[in-house]
């Protein structure tokens, strides 16, 4: 079968849906698979695809980042630091609308518990990272700070107005530590950029 059932598999009605799924992979509908399987499942299938060799890199460029919009993965997992750098592996960043802003290095935020490890999703938007750090599970949440040189960015989604920079956490230069209660953010976005 290609591409493989996923391990989520639980029933007939699933089944039928991966099947139709791969016929829109096969047509190149990549869009139309995702809407199939829902967020929860297409980033998974993708990664599974890839790993079983049912994609080509450039077949994984064009769909990875719309399942990564469309999903909520934990993002300091692993797995999908590596799909991201096989993804852009030799293709520099993945885009999926508005161009990288041209400056180096970049300034990038990330909302979370101060005691979290560091994922690979961060955003160039103060206000965006001041959200996730609010949604924090384990409060108070903070906005870490920190630069990235251009060469290390793997991806820049703005699908969600999110201002998303997918890089491996390793090339995080970390700044320093906001915290959300003390962050008095203007009103319109920010953007900031400092030298190196």
């Amino acid at each position: 079968m290609w591409p493989p059932v996923p391990a989520w598999d639980s029933g007939a009605t699933t089944r039928a849906l991966v099947e139709e799924a791969c016929q829109a992979i096969a047509a190149g509908e990549f869009e139309g698979a995702l809407s199939l399987l829902g967020k929860d499942h297409g980033l998974e299938l993708v990664r599974q695809w890839w790993r079983a060799g049912c994609l080509t890199q450039t077949e994984l460029r064009d769909i990875i980042a719309q399942a990564w919009v469309t999903a909520e993965p934990d993002d300091t997992q692993p797995t999908w630091i590596a799909l991201w750098q096989e993804a852009a592996k030799g293709a520099g960043t993945i885009v999926d609308g508005k161009a990288l802003p041209n400056r180096d290095p970049l300034v990038v935020f990330r909302g979370q518990a101060r005691d979290a490890k560091y994922g690979c999703a961060w955003t160039l938007d103060r206000r965006t990272a001041r959200f996730f750090a609010a949604r924090s599970r384990r409060p108070p949440g903070a906005i870490a700070i920190g630069t990235v040189h251009r060469r290390h960015v793997l991806a820049y989604l703005t699908e969600r107005d999110e201002a998303e920079v997918i890089v491996a956490p390793r090339n995080i230069r970390h700044c320093g530590w906001v915290d959300i209660r003390l962050d008095r953010e203007p009103s319109t976005k920010s953007q900031v950029s400092v030298d190196d």
